[in-house]
């Protein structure tokens, strides 16, 4: 196990497997803590599937102390949602504001077009769906990549 000094979070990377340029990166750094039997992660990941911010995972590592897999221990509530930009005429800059005033917590690759959102439970995914109808249909994609809302 890969720990941090006093608690703090530190940078797991996941290896991922990247099929025609897609995704963008083959490896993706994701915030996590060290708790005792695995990791909570820490913010929403822009390219693994499966997880959201509050879960707890066990992780095998490479060589390379890369997260070579992973299973989960226990899901939070929190639900992951990615926003991708497909096209140029996009507004997802004037959505992101409203989601931070639900309360999520967003990562942003504004250079590859690429947002990750997490979504805790107390946030209506009807107040969520709201601001994601706001997005140009033509220029952006949603995904829901851990969906953990009731």
């Amino acid at each position: 196990m890969i720990a941090s000094k006093d608690g703090l979070p530190i940078e797991l990377h996941f290896r991922l497997n990247v099929v025609d340029e897609w995704p963008p990166v083959a490896v993706e750094g994701v915030l996590c803590t060290a708790v005792d039997k695995g990791y909570r992660i820490e913010s929403p990941p822009l390219f693994v599937k499966g997880i959201s911010v509050g879960d707890i995972i066990e992780v095998a590592f490479d060589l390379e102390n890369d997260v070579a897999s992973w299973q989960p221990i226990s899901q939070s509530g929190r639900t992951t949602a990615w926003i991708l930009r497909t096209g140029s005429g996009n507004n997802i800059a004037t959505v992101l504001p409203e989601l931070r005033a639900l309360g999520c917590q967003i990562v942003e690759l504004p250079e590859l077009g690429c947002y990750a959102v997490d979504i805790p439970p107390e946030v209506s995914i009807a107040d969520i769906d709201a601001c994601l109808a706001r997005l140009d249909g033509n220029s952006t994609a949603v995904a829901f990549p851990s969906y953990r809302h009731p």
